[in-house]
């Protein structure tokens, strides 16, 4: 096959590979013979890398789903069979069913991640370009970014998510489909993915840069690691803050080490984040910290793994995966504050005590208060104790609001809670727009309506202003009644409420006439609201 690129064939001299014979014993598969991919099969099978159903029978025409595929690339890669009790509840779709282990093992080693809904669809048919990616991701060989040049078939585009993978699959020759098209959606069936396994294994296993290149019969017996992987603990008594540390592997491959990856990710990202750090930095730190101090956020289940990096770029193993829960924060949450009732010139403030109090029972509620319209301050404490407060604390303010403004300012207000141990919990701001200083205006409905005369019903308001309602106006317009132009009138608001009983009752209009009547309230303080006007028609008999 032709070859894509010479310079990764260098990279993958030092990559992971399996010792064996190249001897093939024949299997007892009896539906294999003659098949194009027999060889690739019986390789794998003495490898006990596959086996074949309980009939005798491989299947190789048929298709491999996501879980099957992994569970080879497990056994591909020259791991023994993942602990069940670890390895288990890794996606929303993957649980303790029986390819758990290897679903869950492929992604700590971080070989697959899972669709963009979060989950892996195990039972899901493999397709031929996911085949691949988990194949290069298992065996460790280096994936290049940016693909150069165009595939060798004609429906494989390299500028797609695959096409890193397919051009360095390309490359080393593991895909033998010959002709113009490959196909990268179509399903991969067990036949080709044993073919795709084989010729990796043995690319690596001899050092050699591509397929074409393997000597058969050829006996290579190397370590299937390339190196060994760092051991990672982490501890963390402060709740922000993470203590890691990490051993240096004895055996750094074909070259002194260069650096450290360190990998964390929160409980539910499905990602994990990288930093890199320098063998001298990382030395340095372990004498002066201990280790790696990250900030974290406290009360938060944390993931972390590492990896170890030499000088020829050629990478280790991750280590184990470390999972840790952050300690409790030593302050108090903030307090919670809300509205209780709000007049022009005062406000009064619901103030709800935390359920969490830090590393000690609560001590006292602060407060800080500004008045925007005269700069007077009301700060200070109150003792939770002392005032008996068990659940919440009412404040009422008084403002000094101004009565001639015809925009009242903001009001900001600011708590916040100490504990007994001096620990400060953040600070909680409510900001309320002020009250007019003028009343709302009253709410009014037509009651009756006769040739000659209306009564309409008239609710006060809920706002009364700066003030309390000193009286209801009206006034009644018509231009088509000159004799009822301009009519208005007052009524104090005992009178009007108490005797009137909120009716105002409008008698000897024209009929078939036209009318306009307004009505307002006005405060003590001579405060007026805005009008509120109904038209009415009077009938013609």
């Amino acid at each position: 096959m032709k070859k894509i690129f010479s310079f990764l064939f260098a990279v993958l001299f030092v990559f992971q590979s399996f010792g064996t014979a190249l001897a093939i014993p024949i299997t007892p598969l009896s539906d294999i013979a003659g098949h194009k991919y027999q060889t690739a099969i019986e390789y794998l099978f003495s490898k006990k890398i596959v086996k074949g159903y309980d009939d005798g029978t491989f299947k190789p025409d048929s298709q491999i789903n996501r879980a099957e595929l992994l569970k080879i690339l497990v056994g591909g890669a020259g791991y023994t069979d993942p602990d069940a009790t670890k390895y288990k509840n890794c996606f929303p779709d993957v649980h303790e069913e029986w390819y758990a282990k290897y679903v869950c093992f492929a992604k700590e080693k971080g070989w697959v991640q899972g669709f963009s809904d979060g989950l892996f669809k195990p039972e899901q048919p493999a397709a031929k370009v996911e085949a691949i990616k988990m194949l290069l991701n298992s065996e460790g060989v280096p994936i290049t970014t940016q693909p150069v040049g165009k595939s060798i078939y004609s429906d494989v585009d390299f500028a797609q998510w695959y096409g890193p993978y397919m051009y360095v699959a390309e490359a080393m020759d593991i895909v033998d489909i010959v002709g113009g098209k490959y196909g990268p959606q179509a399903l991969i069936t067990r036949g080709e993915t044993s073919n795709n396994i084989y010729r990796t294994m043995l690319v690596l296993e001899q050092k050699v840069g591509s397929f074409d290149q393997v000597v058969l019969g050829q006996t290579n017996t190397v370590n299937p690691q390339q190196f060994d992987a760092p051991v990672l603990t982490v501890t963390s008594t402060d709740p922000v803050k993470v203590l890691l540390n990490w051993t240096t592997p004895a055996n750094s491959g074909d070259s002194a080490l260069k650096m450290y990856t360190l990998d964390y990710k929160l409980a539910n990202d499905l990602d994990y984040k990288s930093v890199e750090y320098s063998v001298e930095y990382y030395n340095a730190k372990l004498k002066s910290d201990g280790g790696i101090v990250l900030t974290a956020a406290p009360n938060t289940m944390y993931h972390f793994r590492v990896k170890a990096v030499n000088i020829n770029g050629h990478v280790s193993d991750y280590s184990n995966v470390f999972t840790i829960t952050t300690a409790q924060p030593l302050e108090p949450d903030a307090p919670v504050v809300e509205k209780v009732d709000q007049t022009f010139s005062t406000i009064s403030l619901k103030v709800t005590l935390p359920k969490y109090t830090g590393d000690s029972a609560l001590d006292s509620i602060f407060s800080d208060f500004t008045d925007p319209n005269d700069g007077s301050t009301q700060s200070g404490s109150v003792g939770i104790e002392a005032n008996k407060i068990v659940d919440s604390w009412t404040v009422k303010y008084t403002l000094n609001a101004k009565a001639g403004n015809a925009v009242q300012p903001d009001y900001s207000f600011t708590f916040w809670v100490n504990n007994k141990n001096g620990k400060v919990s953040q600070k909680t701001t409510v900001k309320f727009a002020g009250l007019s200083a003028n009343p709302d205006a009253p709410a009014v409905t037509v009651s009756s309506l006769t040739k000659d005369g209306v009564s309409f019903t008239v609710d006060k308001p809920v706002y009364a202003g700066s003030t309390p309602i000193a009286e209801y106006g009206y006034s009644i317009d018509s231009s088509s009644d000159p004799q009822a132009n301009l009519q208005a009138g007052t009524y104090s608001k005992d009178f009007f409420e108490k005797n009137l009983n909120g009716v105002l009752s409008l008698g000897a209009l024209s009929a078939n006439t036209s009318y306009t009547v307004s009505f307002w309230v006005v405060n003590m303080s001579g405060n007026k609201s805005n009008k509120v006007s109904k038209i009415v028609t009077t009938p013609v008999n």
